[in-house]
């Protein structure tokens, strides 16, 4: 048991600086502002609900701020874990002119739409839940996949 939840904390640490680096590295869309402009990259993270996953994630979103100069990483943790919460909260942020976003789809098939519509003003990783069906650059996490016929379980 030990062994999954440092498994699954390095995991977590892994690919929240995987998703702040590859949003950092990426020239922002035009008008966005940042980055390429000679200001700083808006970077964030949009987690799919409250748990205590996402403390290590936010960790990992913190030293990438204080170890890359030109970025600015703003964190949100919806409040009621629903799909329109993370519509508002994305709303919210491609206000503030946010360059890129990695987000946990609550409910991917039915949010495509708020996704493509995201990701047509700024770069959009989903990451530990997938909307392949979205204009989502890419997806970063586990593949979940069934091994001998049971569930693979972090």
């Amino acid at each position: 048991m030990q062994l999954q939840k440092s498994v699954r904390a390095v995991s977590a640490i892994l690919c929240t600086l995987t998703c702040v680096l590859i949003l950092a590295s990426c020239k922002p869309n035009a008008g966005t502002g940042g980055g390429a402009s000679g200001g700083k990259h808006k970077l964030a993270f949009v987690t799919n609900n409250a748990s205590d996953f996402w403390t290590i994630a936010r960790k990992g979103t913190e030293k990438a701020a204080k170890e890359i100069p030109d970025i600015d990483v703003e964190f949100r943790i919806t409040s009621d874990g629903t799909a329109a919460e993370q519509q508002r909260v994305v709303d919210d942020l491609l206000a503030k002119g946010v360059n890129g976003i990695a987000i946990s789809p609550v409910d991917p098939a039915n949010q495509s739409p708020m996704l493509n519509r995201a990701a047509s003003q700024a770069l959009v990783v989903t990451q530990d839940s997938d909307a392949p069906s979205s204009n989502r650059t890419c997806y970063i996490g586990t593949d979940n996949v069934e091994q001998d016929g049971k569930p693979v379980a972090w």
